[in-house]
Formats: structure tokens, sequence, C-alpha cells
């Protein structure tokens, strides 16, 4: 039996995101609007990502975008955080690709200063976003030993380069203090529960509504991010509640 397909136009009720923006004229939806798994969904979030960083750097990598593969040799926080050990005592910290995918592009990045006392599990980096802030939570107890001045200078390296020239600061422990820490598998099907969750409260919400507000036609602005159709508050408190 033939599949059944929804032919919807602009001005018809529609739940497609993309036909509300006047991006696509018209839409053949078999899917049940389940733009999650849209492949044209994917492609569109794909296309605007690549356009945007070409003309702007104001927006961070879509779902589209694949986060890098953990790294074997690292230990990794429930906090989201990657820990390297550089030598007995000192350990260097960064934020872990996947959170880094989904954050959005800071304006800057506030890190704790040299000779400054950490404890687990309290807020260390906070990362200065456009409408909002998001605290990064120590996964060691130590004191702070050097900071990353190039991921100051260049907040967006911290989530482009998160394992390399984007690490965050070193600390130094005076007893081993990794009890709770993960190996990469174990961070691996942690942090893939969580993206998983964040993915699906994100979804919910980008459920349509009955207002739909400008678009191009009558003097809107194109969304180049999921963070612009929900609003940049409501995106950080989703990515607070699941990695805050």
């Amino acid at each position: 039996m033939q599949e059944q397909s929804r032919f919807f136009n602009l001005t018809d009720d529609v739940p497609c995101v993309w036909t509300s923006a006047e991006i696509l004229s018209y839409q053949l939806c078999n899917r049940e609007y389940d733009c999650y798994d849209c492949p044209i969904d994917h492609a569109l979030r794909e296309h605007f990502f690549r356009e945007s960083m070409q003309h702007q750097q104001t927006v961070q990598a879509t779902h589209a975008s694949p986060a890098e593969p953990l790294r074997a040799d690292r230990m990794y926080s429930h906090g989201h955080c990657w820990i390297e050990k550089r030598d007995a005592q000192t350990f260097r910290v960064g934020i872990e690709p996947q959170l880094a995918r989904v954050l959005l592009i800071p304006k800057s990045i506030v890190l704790p200063s040299n000779g400054q006392a950490q404890k687990k599990q309290q807020a260390s980096v906070w990362i200065i976003l456009e409408q909002g802030t998001f605290p990064l939570v120590s996964p060691l107890n130590g004191m702070i030993t050097e900071r990353n001045a190039f991921a100051t200078e260049n907040p967006s390296a911290a989530l482009s380069h998160p394992f390399d020239e984007g690490w965050l600061y070193e600390l130094s422990c005076k007893a081993d203090d990794s009890n709770g820490l993960m190996d990469y598998l174990e961070a691996k099907e942690q942090y893939e529960h969580d993206i998983k969750q964040f993915n699906e409260l994100v979804h919910n919400s980008l459920k349509p509504t009955s207002e739909i507000g400008p678009t191009l036609s009558d003097g809107g602005v194109m969304l180049q991010h999921v963070a612009d159709m929900l609003g940049q508050k409501k995106y950080i408190k989703i990515l607070r509640t699941v990695f805050g």
C-alpha cells in the first residue's frame, strides 16, 4: 500500500518549522511531522550551520554535525569534562566534545585564577553566552596551576577544539582524587544518554504553536540555529537541566 503523505503550503495550518519560516514553500510529509527523524530537517540544519560559520562566528555546531569521538587516554567526569593526567599530581581539564557540540559560541569564558583552590562538584568555569551563563563544575579537588590564555582570548576554541588548544586549566592534586571519574567507555554510554535526553527536550520544546511570528516576506530574519527557534534563554535552560 502506498505510504500516505501530507501536502501543505503557506495557506494551510503548517506544523513544519521550515515551511513556517518560508525557507520551504511546501513540504510532503509522511512522518507525522516527526522533524527529529526527518532527513530534510537534518540537511537544512547542516546547510545553515555551514553558511553561518562562513559569515559570522555567532553560532555553534548544530545537531547535524557529529561530535569528536572521546579519547581513550582521558578520564571523564559526570559534569562533562575530560581530565588528562600530566604527571603524578597535575591534571589538565577541558570540555568533553558532546557538550561542546551543543553549547552556543560563548562571548567569553571565565576561568579560575592561578593559585585558586578548587572543590569537586563546585562551579569552576563560567561560560558567558549572549543571554545567559553556563557553569562547569570542577571534576577534582586541587589548586589551579595554569590557565589557558588562548581559550580566554579565543573562547570558541574551547568548543571547536576541546581536546587540543581549547583546554581550560591545569590543577595540582595532593592525593589521587580520581575516584568517581569515568573511563572513555563509561563516559561514552553516559554522554550518549545525556545527549539523547537533551535532543528529546529540545524536540518537545519545538512543537509548533498557533503563532509563528514574522516570516521572511514581511521582514522576519532567517533563523540560523535551533536556539533561535526556541529562544536562547529557553535553550540555555535545557542545557543546564541536562548538563549543568
